[in-house]
């Protein structure tokens, strides 16, 4: 019988959704090879000291328990890579780790894979300059021909290469664009009766690491995590973007607009990032942040491969672009061929309008239907949405916060004169949502 050697996979604790990537690139790798192909092993790098004092980061997720979760999920079982200098979030630490315990007297693996992400790509890219090592970027597939064959997108996306490494050149480094379901868990299928061993019986190997080489000059000024209530584009159920189309920053903001309206996070392409229509962090694509909405708008965008490969799990993609040929309308579900210009101020309006009826619906509601615990989210999510604090949008209504706060908890229902002063603030007119009801 032929021997492989092992694929190993990072697995990623910053956040539940960071690790649930990081297990569905296992299964993707899982799924490539077959029965007969090599153990697919987990890598957990983190600190078993706790945090760091100039780096402090709150662990979400649990090393144990995580590597239980991936061993019940199909890891043939799961290395901790402990050092106290790994309780931070530096990828250049993280990077030399990583190198160390692929080529630190264990048996080499062939490809070691990482979700797409800013930290993946630069921990991948790290680990192989230190090793020498050969590195292949955003894969999308994986294909399992005696040895690890890579799909990747190139040219715009008008090919898709099949990129591998040269058999006996190991370890490979693969970044690659998670997919499809979270594999099956089987639980009572871990054990770790002997976790000073690195293979037999057990599932858990605790490996200490010696000392992290960090690059010259190199030093950490400070960190501090995101909040947790902070919404973030990745996360969001809905996102709207925009691309070149729009065409100025001007036509951009009216797209913000929009974002609110919808209590949507806001995206962007490429060319709207480099216009400095919208921050970095807001690019969507390859180079930028997956999302996977509920519902995505995409305004004055092509289509690019690099723009939609971020798209590509959004439930429903309404897109809007005046070229009926443009390519953004084959991954749509729904297609709209106007003007971006035009068509964003008057989708506005009408949102802000079925916005407006929906909350005067919810205030005229009869007692006990339940009207304020239904209004309270929808006040607040309209709030967030928009940027304003309690105090701003008390000082829109003639309100006090504390009655706000009211609001917002489902308390108390506000009146039909605050929700006049709301359409007012938002710029809509009552007369196109109230009824003389």
């Amino acid at each position: 019988m032929t021997t492989y050697a092992d694929l190993y996979v990072l697995l990623d604790l910053r956040n539940r959704d960071l690790f649930e990537s990081s297990l569905k690139v296992m299964s993707m790798v899982r799924s490539s090879i077959g029965v007969w192909g090599p153990n697919v092993v987990g890598i957990i790098l983190g600190s078993s000291s706790g945090a760091s004092a100039s780096c402090p980061r709150p662990e979400t997720l649990e090393v144990f328990a995580s590597a239980q979760e991936a061993v019940e999920r199909g890891a043939a079982w799961v290395i901790f890579g402990d050092h106290p200098d790994l309780a931070g979030t530096r990828t250049d630490l993280a990077g030399a780790a990583l190198a160390q315990i692929c080529g630190d007297k264990w048996p080499i693996p062939s490809h070691v894979f990482l979700p797409v992400s800013d930290a993946g790509r630069e921990i991948a890219a790290i680990a192989a300059r230190i090793l020498n090592a050969g590195m292949i970027a955003d894969a999308e597939e994986l294909i399992w021909r005696n040895n690890i064959v890579a799909r990747c997108p190139a040219w715009g996306g008008e090919v898709m290469a099949e990129i591998s490494v040269i058999p006996g050149r190991r370890p490979a480094f693969v970044t690659m664009r998670p997919s499809g379901p979270l594999p099956e868990r089987y639980p009572g299928r871990f054990d770790a009766t002997f976790p000073e061993l690195p293979r037999g019986r057990h599932h858990f190997h605790h490996k200490t690491l010696s000392s992290l080489q960090s690059p010259a000059g190199l030093r950490l000024i400070s960190c501090c995590p995101v909040p947790e209530e902070r919404r973030r584009l990745s996360d969001s159920p809905r996102v709207v973007a925009g691309g070149a189309g729009l065409g100025s920053a001007d036509g951009f903001h009216k797209l913000r607009e929009l974002a609110a309206a919808l209590s949507a996070e806001l995206g962007a392409t490429r060319p709207a990032v480099a216009q400095h229509w919208a921050d970095e962090e807001r690019l969507i694509g390859q180079t930028g942040v997956s999302t996977r909405p509920e519902l995505a708008v995409v305004v004055g965008a092509s289509g690019a491969v690099q723009f939609t490969a971020g798209l590509a799990d959004a439930r429903f993609l309404v897109a809007v672009n005046r070229d009926p040929e443009a390519p953004i309308f084959r991954q749509a579900d729904l297609g709209v061929v106007a003007d971006a210009k035009e068509f964003v101020p008057a989708f506005t309006a009408s949102v802000k309008k079925a916005l407006m009826r929906q909350l005067a619906d919810l205030i005229c509601a009869a007692p006990g239907a339940g009207a304020a615990a239904g209004l309270g989210p929808r006040v607040r999510e309209l709030r967030e949405a928009h940027g304003w604090s309690r105090e701003d949008l008390a000082q829109a209504t003639g309100q006090s916060p504390e009655f706000i706060e009211q609001v917002e908890a489902g308390e108390v229902t506000p009146s039909v004169a605050f929700l006049l002063r709301l359409a007012r603030a938002l710029g809509v007119d009552p007369s196109a949502f109230l009824t003389e009801e």
